[in-house]
């Protein structure tokens, strides 16, 4: 099961409305290949692109404790379908 989360983001809405390019937050181990069939799943529509950003997970801190730990990171997904595909979370309004 994959699960992905909508980046909401002046940039990601910005690259929304000029190319039609949706944004998803994913785990490290999701691929290309796993994103593009789920998507084409869910949307009953055909991924024409899928561009991957690993963003690496980030060094904490907690002073009280003396504790170093590591958040853990994930890959960006920027998905352009070839139809015009109604995302949930991805409300553009025309201001």
């Amino acid at each position: 099961m994959i699960r992905l989360k909508p980046i909401i983001t002046e940039k990601s809405l910005r690259a929304l409305k000029s190319n039609n390019v949706y944004t998803f937050k994913g785990s490290v181990r999701y691929t290309k290949k796993q994103v593009k069939e789920f998507l084409e799943k869910v949307y009953n529509s055909k991924v024409v692109y899928i561009r991957v950003i690993k963003i690496p997970g980030k060094v904490r801190y907690n002073l009280l404790k003396r504790v170093r730990y590591q958040k853990p990171g994930y890959k960006k997904f920027l998905v352009k379908f070839a139809d015009k595909v109604k995302v949930e979370g991805f409300n553009i309004s025309s201001k």
